[in-house]
This record gives C-alpha cells, structure tokens and sequence, in this order.
C-alpha cells in the first residue's frame, strides 16, 4: 500500500579517564592563576539577554577577539526550569525538570593575553518518554538521528551532563593565535523495562592562527574531536523482552521507519564518533565598525560497533555527516547606541551505511539561511532600549530507502525580540524583555510504502505520522523575561530572573488527516546570578 500525505494547503515549491585529567588540570589551573587579578575590574558583558550574541561569539570564534578589547567579566548561576510539553513531536518527554549550575567568564591576562572558559553541571528529569530509548530528543530536531532502540511504553528517565570548556587567546605583534578545548559527558538512565543506561564522553579541541595589518585580520582554523558511548539495556523480568509484549519487546531503528529486531548479539554497543574542522575567515576591525565573515566545512564519522568492541570486524553501522557552514556579521556603533546584524546559512548532509547490507539505506539533507538584525541604546549600565528581528529558512528532506519514506519539509520561522531596563531610586533595576516567534510549514510532504501491512507498523503510524502532522501546524512561540538586579559593591551584582515560555498550535483545524495533542506547551525558568 503507498500513500501520499500533505497536509498543508500551500502549494509553493565521560571521555577516556588520563585525557580528562590532563585537560581538566589545564583549564583549572589557567583559571585559577588569573582569578585573583580581576576583584576590581569593570564590566561590559553583563547579564542583558543582548550580551548572549557576544559570549556565543566568543565560543565560536574566539581569534574574532584577539583586536577587541574586552573587559573581565564572570557570570555565575544556579537554576531550575521546567517544561510541560503538550503540543510536541512523539519522541520527546511530556516533562522535563532541570536544575544546574553554571559559570562562565573571560579574564585579560595581559594586554595581548585573554583566557576564558565555561563550566555547566545540570540534572535533569524526564516523565513519560515514549519510542525513544536513546539520548537525542525530538524537543528541537525534527527528526532522531539513526541508530537506537524504541519501545511503545513511556517511562521516567533519569539523567546528568556536565561541560566544561576554556581557551586562550594571544597576539605576537601582527600574529594571532587562539586556542580552545572542550569536555562534555552525559549520563542517561531509563526507570522501567527496559533500562538502558547510556554514557558519552566528548573531547574536543580546536587551534586558530591568524594574521593581522593594521584594520585587517585573516585567519585560518582546525579542530579535532572524538566522542565516545558505551550503550547497554536489561530487563528485571525477560519475558518482557517478546513479541507477545509489544509494548516492551525492544526493536531497533536504522534511519527513518526501517525497523530491525536485535541487530547486536548482545545487550550492550559501542559507538565512536570523530569530528573534523576546518575554517578561515576575515575581520575588518575600526574604532566603531567591526565586520566579519568566516567558512567551515566539517566532516563527521560515527561508527556503530557490535558490542563493545573497536575493531573494524565488529563494525555494525556507520553514520557520516558532511556540512558547510558560513557567517557575515557586522557591529557598528553609533555613539551610546549599537547595531548587530548577522547572517548565516549551512547545509548538511548524512549518510547512513549498514555494514551487513553493504549498502546505504538512510539520507537527510538539511539547508538553511537566516537573518538576525538588532539595535540597542546602553548608558553605562543602562540598556535604555534593545530590540530586534530575526527570520530563518529551513529546507530539509528525510528518506529512508529500505523503508519506503521520504519527507520534505521546508519552513519559514520570523520573529521579534527586545527588552528595556527600568531603573529604581535605590540604584537597583528591573529588565522586562519580550519575544515572539511564529512558525509555518511553506512545504511539507510525506510519501511512504506500507511494506510491514498491518502487523507491525506501529513506529509509522504513532511517531512518523504524528510528527508530520505536529511539523505541518503553524506555532507561536512566546517568551516573557523578569530580572531584577540588584547591585552590591565592588562593581559585582545580583540578578534574580524568571522566564516564562508558551508554544501555541494556531491553525488545529488544517490537519483533517492525524489527531495531535495541540494543547500549549508551557515552559518557566527561575535562576539567581552573579555578575562580577
């Protein structure tokens, strides 16, 4: 049986344990070393939501900063947030809480020296997760990367991840040079039959070098990383583990509805995934302009080995991602006021290989553009005004051969942004920001061959088709944001913060085809920070 859905009435076409260590004693000790040089620094990143595009700047492309001057700054937090999800794809968890820590900073070691790092521990709990037994989620994707196991029934999980990453940042004369490494780690456990239990451990590092005369810098990049998972499941009672249980009897997802029972010999598997980087890029850079542009290109290889060995006659899978990646950014300040505007696009491509079918069965192709301007008014530590605009186009396509479907989806999400700091008599201040982002379906088809009948096609009639329809409704996505910040001495302060976050279904009576949840899904955060 084929059919053909489109619901939509447009027709517009913890990382190896000796690594670890020498990496952690590395970023510690650096930061460590300058912490005490920067009790009576001043501030220019503080905890504004428009400072968020700098520090992520930062991360990126850390050799961007080697001509800027960028005073010390330290951000430190705890927080919590939850998240019930009502109106969402299947794969995602009805609820989520989090609660972390986190801290980030950059500290000027010496004119021509910049050292700076981020620290993040957070736990969170998930309830009632259903067809996924992996450690991705569909909160964000719209659809899971291949390779993992799935059951009908929900289940709680229980998780940690931990990050830490630093680098440096050094001039020599016209020579530049950047550094940054990271760490991240993850622990996942699910509380009912069947319990995976999943670890990853990712080290990542990356070297920039470039060249600056006088208004100009070039600059090439390369990194290298690795990330390891180590995979296994059990039953408290195995007769769970059968067909005549399809509620529990465990099956394994190859692509995108192909479906295979036990693939592995065993209960548990191993997974090796390398990361490689390349990239240049130019920045002009004057008293009030800086304009940037930069291209990379990354080649991702995960293999997928039957249990948990490493050579290649074990080998199982293999999952291959190849994206290009480019960004044209400009700052240019006008006295107390500032205008950001930034455009990027990438395009990515993954192939998935089954070493036992010597053959590729599953391909996404994923293409976006997006637009992001914003203006702001600051005097000294008053945002007088911030806002701005953002619009992205997404073309993504999802097939997978072997089980006959193929889905299109190209989208268009625009949305504005802002807020505004109100000051009180006691030299205190509250910020009011707000956002609205709308989404909508431009294309979105799904073509698809029953070839299972009607015996076991349950992954495409509970997640496939659910997904399509959740992906085919327009949305709003809203955000309101409270902090009140509170000043102390020694140029540090308090911010105690709220957000709260709503996603509406707009058009429920377009999908005549599936039924979906299309109650809102609600998020709030609360969080307490200190800046110094």
């Amino acid at each position: 049986m084929r059919s053909k859905l489109d619901l939509n009435s447009y027709d517009i076409s913890l990382f190896a344990r000796k690594n670890v260590n020498k990496v952690l004693i590395l970023i510690m000790g650096s930061l460590a070393s300058i912490a005490n040089a920067q009790e009576n620094d001043s501030i220019i990143i503080d905890s504004n939501p428009l400072h968020i595009q700098d520090i992520d700047q930062l991360n990126r492309l850390p050799i961007s900063f080697s001509n800027r001057n960028v005073n010390d700054f330290t951000q430190t937090e705890v927080y919590f947030s939850h998240k019930k999800n009502e109106f969402s794809r299947k794969q995602t968890a009805a609820e989520t809480n989090r609660y972390g820590f986190k801290s980030q900073g950059l500290f000027n070691v010496k004119n021509d020296i910049k050292i700076f790092g981020t620290i993040k521990l957070e736990k969170y709990l998930e309830k009632d997760l259903a067809f996924n037994l992996s450690d991705d989620r569909t909160d964000d994707a719209e659809v899971l990367n291949p390779h993992y196991y799935f059951v009908p029934r929900s289940s709680d999980w229980n998780n940690q991840q931990y990050h830490i990453s630093g680098g440096a940042i050094k001039s020599f004369g016209g020579f530049n040079l950047a550094i940054k490494a990271s760490l991240d780690a993850n622990k996942l456990a699910r509380q009912v039959d069947p319990r995976p239990e999943i670890s990853n451990r990712k080290l990542y590092g990356e070297i920039s070098a470039g060249y600056t005369l006088k208004n100009h810098q070039i600059f090439v990049l390369g990194g290298y990383g690795q990330k390891d998972k180590d995979y296994n499941y059990y039953y408290s009672n195995d007769q769970l583990d059968s067909p005549a249980n399809p509620d529990t009897y465990i099956r394994f997802q190859s692509g995108f509805g192909r479906v295979i029972n036990k693939p592995y010999s065993t209960k548990s598997n191993f997974s090796r995934k390398t990361f490689k980087h390349l990239g240049a890029g130019y920045q002009y850079t004057s008293a009030n302009t800086v304009l940037g542009v930069d291209y990379a290109y990354e080649h991702d290889l995960e293999n997928i080995y039957n249990e948990e060995f490493k050579s290649d006659s074990y080998l199982r899978f293999q999952y291959q991602t190849i994206s290009y990646q480019g960004n044209l950014r400009l700052r240019h300040r006008i006295n107390d006021k500032v205008l950001r505007a930034n455009l990027s696009g990438y395009k990515t491509t993954s192939k998935n290989f089954d070493n036992i079918s010597i053959g590729t069965n599953y391909m996404n192709r994923q293409r976006n553009v997006t637009f992001d301007i914003n203006f702001s008014k600051q005097k000294d530590q008053l945002v007088k005004y911030y806002f701005g605009a953002i619009a992205s186009y997404n073309q993504n396509r999802y097939m997978d051969q072997l089980a006959y479907v193929d889905q299109k989806i190209n989208s268009l999400n625009v949305g504005i942004y802002g807020n505004k700091d109100i000051e009180t008599n006691n030299k205190s201040k509250f910020n009011i920001g707000l956002s609205f982002n709308y989404y909508t379906a431009i294309k979105n088809e799904l073509d698809y061959i029953n070839i299972y009948g009607t015996t076991d096609n349950i992954f495409y009639n509970e997640v496939i088709r659910n997904d399509f329809a959740y992906n085919s409704l327009d949305k709003l996505d809203t955000r309101a944001d409270i902090r009140y910040i509170l000043p102390i001495k020694n140029n540090k302060n308090v911010v105690i913060y709220t957000q709260l976050r709503s996603i509406f279904a707009l058009n429920k009576n377009r999908n005549n085809v599936v039924e979906i949840n299309t109650n809102t899904t609600y998020q709030a955060n609360f969080g307490i920070q200190l800046n110094y």
